[in-house]
């Protein structure tokens, strides 16, 4: 019965953490989420992709390839729930939820409620990151496995592989892991798996195309670094010894593996992208953080545990290949992780703290756990109140609020009327799409894309009586309409 209070208290605080506010905080949606949002929206209305494909596996979006596990659960929800930003954000919110319940049954209350408080999970369990239910769904995969429920596990590990490609990369070095370890080895199972690899390897080769584009073996700037550091060295003999590609790679690798587990990363900065978490606020709690160390160094000390230490490290593969590495949305296992490994240091700090037998613990072991409990209360009331008061005034330097509404108005105003929109990143026609509700027969018919950049994005450039461009002096004579935005708040010039 008390198991059952505990588990009910940590997923109602997950629950209220993860849904209060979720439609307003943040404000707006960003880009990626109003591409799920409208490409959802256009197959539950007509069964087609913002390209006019019908029902693909991979739906090309902006040319970034998303793969169809989110949009085509939006499209469901969609059929009997409200069109709205709510809706869009509910099914990453519902996955960390369960997330946490998982938890409870995987390693027990104390990594439910760390799952339930921790910024990185709460953070991204609050937007609409494919990322986060491929998270469940991988983990829902490992807890199948090491319960020999080999059926829920491959469809959980197809299932995480259809929301984000993390899981996909990961796939071989998992298969790996549990053919060495002999409590997690059975052949059949795994057999399955590489058959299941093979075939999603195939299915989404578009996807694996487009983010190699994204990997630091593909990145232009990467490659003239290469270069010099080749060309640094004057003998050509050291220039093949050490000047060569892989040296160079690997020493990138190195260094983003490092900055992986950095202070910088994990505690007081985040990565360099600003959907990923809080301005000036890391992914972890401090007291998490050193659990974690600790964790880690007791897993190795007495080859405990020895699979999750695996994960750990293996998780971080697809984001230590990333130009912008270290990055989060790459790392959500690792995190995990982390988390698991606190668990484990804190169990083996227990002994420490409250020696056995129970009445000769001392004063000093039940005063540092009091502290650790104080510190992590400490370190959630701040970052709530950082998440839930003051992210809100920091919005206009993110997302831009406000356009929802003035698209709204403006349309509503002016139905006939030609309308140019300063859009210098290229993406608020998919915006404008889905605050405005644009039906598929008006939508589809009307759009039109530029030709891709490097990387091989194409962006909106018009759709309906919207047309989207970088400058002012770029719209036609018979746009008379301009919205832009003023660096705080969008206006709207009737010229």
């Amino acid at each position: 019965m008390k198991n059952k209070i505990v588990l009910v208290f940590i997923i109602a605080l997950a629950l209220v953490l993860r849904v209060y506010r979720l439609d307003k905080l943040p404000s707006i949606l960003n880009r990626d989420e109003a591409a799920l949002a409208y490409n959802g929206l256009l197959l539950s209305q007509s069964g087609k992709d913002e390209f006019g494909k019908s029902w693909p596996l991979t739906l090309e979006s902006f040319g970034d390839y998303k793969l169809p596990g989110y949009p085509y659960t939006l499209a469901l929800l969609f059929k009997f729930l409200p069109n709205n930003d709510l809706v869009v954000r509910l099914p990453s919110a519902i996955a960390g939820v369960a997330l946490v319940a998982l938890s409870y049954f995987l390693a027990g209350p104390l990594l439910a409620f760390l799952i339930a408080i921790t910024p990185v999970f709460l953070f991204y369990s609050r937007m609409a990151f494919e990322a986060n239910i491929a998270l469940f769904f991988l983990v829902l995969f490992l807890y199948c496995w090491e319960h020999k429920k080999y059926l829920w596990s491959l469809l959980s590990i197809i299932l995480s592989i259809l929301f984000y490609n993390t899981a996909l990369l990961l796939l071989p070095f998992i298969m790996g892991g549990l053919f060495f370890n002999k409590k997690q080895r059975h052949l059949p199972s795994i057999l399955v798996l590489f058959i299941v690899f093979i075939l999603s390897w195939w299915q989404l080769a578009s996807v694996s195309k487009q983010k190699a584009g994204i990997t630091i073996f593909s990145d232009e700037t990467v490659w003239k670094q290469q270069v010099d550091y080749y060309e640094s060295f004057d003998n050509k003999i050291w220039q093949k010894v050490l000047g060569n590609k892989y040296l160079f790679y690997a020493q990138i690798i190195t260094k983003n593996y490092l900055c992986s587990f950095s202070p910088q990363f994990l505690l007081l900065k985040g990565g360099t992208h600003p959907w990923h978490n809080l301005p000036n606020s890391g992914h972890l709690y401090f007291v998490i953080y050193f659990l974690a160390l600790l964790g880690i160094i007791v897993s190795i000390y007495r080859r405990k545990n020895l699979f999750w230490l695996y994960l750990l490290f293996i998780s971080l593969l697809p984001a230590v290949i990333t130009v912008d590495a270290p990055h989060a949305t790459r790392s959500l296992l690792f995190f995990y992780c982390l988390s698991y490994s606190a668990v484990v240091g804190l169990k083996n700090l227990s002994p420490l703290i409250f020696p056995s037998p129970i009445n000769r613990r001392g004063d000093l072991g039940v005063r540092l756990y009091l502290i650790f409990i104080f510190i992590l209360t400490l370190e959630s009331i701040f970052y709530l109140k950082k998440y839930f008061l003051d992210y809100p005034q920091q919005l206009p330097e993110v997302f831009y609020p406000g356009f929802a509404e003035i698209i709204q108005d403006t349309d509503q105003k002016f139905p006939d009327t030609k309308i140019a929109v300063i859009d210098p990143s290229s993406y608020q026609y998919i915006l404008a799409a889905w605050y405005l509700q644009t039906p598929a027969d008006k939508f589809l018919p009307s759009i039109k894309k530029q030709l891709p950049d490097k990387i091989g994005f194409k962006y909106g450039e018009a759709f309906t009586h919207y047309h989207f461009i970088f400058h002012p002096e770029d719209r036609s004579q018979d746009e008379k309409i301009l919205l832009q935005w003023m660096g705080n708040h969008w206006e709207r010039q009737e010229l």
